[in-house]
């Protein structure tokens, strides 16, 4: 085990074609949190394999950074 509080994931199809009938640009990100508090978002984005790699991203990571700003500074048990 690593001990982590919180856990993100990415998976899809950045491309360059489809991939077991799933188009280019499908993408689901995920947050797993303390006490089964999950997260998922899918996303169908555009652009290139390089630009759909990007903003799934920042996209997890944005979901993470909303997470942590739900806490408003208050100390909390994992999140």
């Amino acid at each position: 085990m690593l001990g982590a509080d919180v856990g993100l994931g990415v998976t899809g199809v950045a491309g360059p074609t489809r991939q077991d009938g799933v188009a280019v640009g499908t993408v689901w990100a995920a947050l797993a949190g303390p006490g089964g508090d999950n997260q998922t978002r899918l996303m169908h984005l555009g652009g290139d394999r390089d630009r759909i790699r990007q903003i799934a991203t920042i996209s997890v990571l944005d979901m993470l950074r909303r997470r942590l700003m739900e806490g408003g500074g208050r100390e909390q048990e994992g999140l």
